[in-house]
């Protein structure tokens, strides 16, 4: 199966090794951890970043109150940002705690220990 991918500026990324290594990717959460890339959705398209222009990984947390019918709620908004040297290469988004620790895990085993960072 081909999928088209795209830089984090939004252009089109035509590579059969990023492709075949979007395909043999790990899935973690919201995003997939490959060899040369790390890949992830924004809208309707696919975008990858490569893992060599990733210079740190750093999960955000914040809270989010609420009112719904049956009182107020909190909500956790958890937010993956890849940095580079050029600054922020992508942020992506996600509610599930599960999720983005199972994608830290796999961006520590790509970028090493040090590369990852968790700010509640």
């Amino acid at each position: 199966m081909s999928v088209k991918l795209y830089a984090p500026a939004g252009d089109e990324l035509r590579d059969d090794a990023l492709c075949a290594d979007f395909e043999a990717a790990e899935k973690a959460g919201p995003l997939r951890v490959g060899r040369l890339a790390v890949y992830y959705r924004k809208g309707l398209k696919q975008r990858a970043v490569p893992l060599a222009d990733i210079a740190s990984a750093e999960l955000r947390a914040q809270s989010c109150r609420t009112k719904c019918c049956c009182g107020r709620m909190e909500l956790e908004q958890l937010h993956l940002v890849l940095s580079g040297a050029q600054g922020e290469l992508a942020d992506v988004y996600s509610e599930d705690r599960r999720a983005m620790d199972s994608a830290l895990a796999a961006l520590r085993a790509a970028l090493g220990e040090g590369a990852v960072s968790v700010q509640d």
